[in-house]
């Protein structure tokens, strides 16, 4: 059997890279690397977020358990609270 494929629609990225499923909030989220944003949204891609992240290009994204996620980018490591 073929895995399912979808795509979400109404969402623009750059560069979108690093996609983590939050299993307790059940949503999506993902970084624009080259436009300094970080996504979030539900599976099927409603309820869409965004936030502009100050410290220049965004490199990585791990949630942290306790809320929040860790952002890696050209300024180094940062706690980023959504």
């Amino acid at each position: 059997m073929e895995p399912e494929v979808h795509r979400l629609t109404g969402v623009r990225c750059t560069v979108g890279e690093n996609p983590l499923w939050d299993v307790q909030e059940e949503r999506l989220y993902w970084i624009d690397v080259a436009a300094g944003l970080v996504h979030r949204s539900t599976v099927d891609g409603q309820e869409p977020e965004q936030w502009r992240f100050p410290a220049g290009t965004l490199s990585s994204l791990a949630l942290r358990r306790s809320g929040g996620a860790i952002v890696t980018a050209t300024t180094g490591i940062h706690l980023f609270d959504c």
